[in-house]
């Protein structure tokens, strides 16, 4: 078999890229994003176990269902203000402007290949610290939601690839 699969990129506008793959047998085009995305986790925990992670309501725009995900911004990845950086989502979303850096995790990359390919810097913050500081009316009118822990990880409830890499990312982080 002396195929060869040929590639021509079909669409560029410096984020989005898609890529088309032929040969004889095949037709297939595929979405790549060129920026990277932070995504955050925050989380509390009782008893030195993580309770509950707070989870953006979305709206898939293709079926418009409803779905629960992480926090997450496109953003320019600079090495030089990565904290500043994770530190503006935190005061956009949860309105926490003064952010110890000891309570902010890097928990890992994800990636996603399949139907579009775009890469993660995934992030966790725990909230026990700033718990008081936290109005739960405003984060729900930003679209936050406090699920229990468990429910991510063990019923399988939540459908969101993200929301469960990064939920494993921060038990195998903090175990």
């Amino acid at each position: 078999m002396n195929n060869k699969i040929k590639n021509e990129e079909l669409f560029n506008d410096g984020k989005y890229r898609i890529v088309r793959f032929n040969d004889d047998n095949i037709d297939h085009r595929k979405i790549i994003c060129n920026t990277d995305t932070v995504c955050i986790l925050p989380f509390d925990t009782k008893d030195g176990n993580i309770c509950s992670i707070y989870l953006n309501n979305l709206t898939d725009y293709l079926s418009n269902d409803q779905f629960k995900s992480c926090i997450t911004a496109d953003t320019r990845y600079n090495n030089d203000s990565e904290f500043s950086e994770v530190s503006k989502i935190i005061a956009n979303k949860l309105g926490l402007t003064d952010v110890n850096i000891e309570d902010l995790f890097f928990i890992g990359k994800v990636k996603h290949n399949v139907p579009f390919s775009k890469s993660y810097r995934c992030y966790a913050i725990n909230l026990d610290n700033y718990i008081n500081n936290i109005n739960m009316t405003d984060l729900e009118s930003k679209g936050l939601e406090k699920v229990k822990f468990n429910t991510v990880v063990n019923s399988g409830e939540l459908h969101d690839s993200i929301c469960l890499s990064c939920s494993l990312l921060l038990l195998s982080y903090l175990q």
